[in-house]
């Protein structure tokens, strides 16, 4: 069973984290926090991890609207992330999450966080608030699928895993 629900992970290929891409539109910001935001939200190879941490940096700081902020620090994460440094990475999902309570993404991310830590009770309150928020999440099923057969849940992580498989 457990053999079968990690090929499913692995099968539909979801990478364990979420960017935010999908700014849905918020006040209007200055063209330099604009162009900011448009390499902070964008897909990364290791290289550029320091040029993406720095342009979510300046969304953080000089935009307006906390909805910005929050996607920056949700970005800004996973280059932490990348960079081994896991205090500062739950820092700015907490950050994210504060300023937008709302944000699936920042929970399935801090979720997956706290797994990484054995903090199980709180990467399952995550997941869970996650797919409350964003039912249709591929990405939040197959991280909370992963979570529960880690956890030894088989049955709900194959039931998670499989909903994950419909969703892409």
């Amino acid at each position: 069973m457990l053999r079968t629900i990690s090929t499913i992970l692995v099968c539909i290929g979801l990478a364990a984290c979420q960017t935010s891409s999908e700014v849905n539109k918020p006040g209007e910001e200055s063209a330099r926090v604009v162009r900011a935001w448009n390499i902070c939200k964008s897909d990364w190879k290791g290289a550029e991890a320091q040029q993406v941490y720095d342009a979510c940096s300046r969304v953080i700081s000089e935009a307006e609207d906390t909805f910005w902020q929050a996607g920056a620090y949700n970005n800004r994460s996973l280059v932490l992330r990348y960079w081994g440094r896991q205090a500062e990475e739950l820092a700015d999902l907490n950050d994210a999450i504060r300023l937008n309570p709302e944000y699936a993404a920042a929970h399935n991310n801090r979720g997956w966080v706290y797994a990484m830590r054995g903090d199980f009770a709180l990467a399952f309150a995550d997941f869970e608030e996650a797919l409350r928020l964003k039912p249709d999440s591929a990405l939040a099923h197959n991280n909370y699928a992963w979570f529960l057969a880690e956890t030894g849940d088989y049955e709900a992580a194959s039931r998670h895993a499989e909903r994950a498989v419909a969703l892409t």
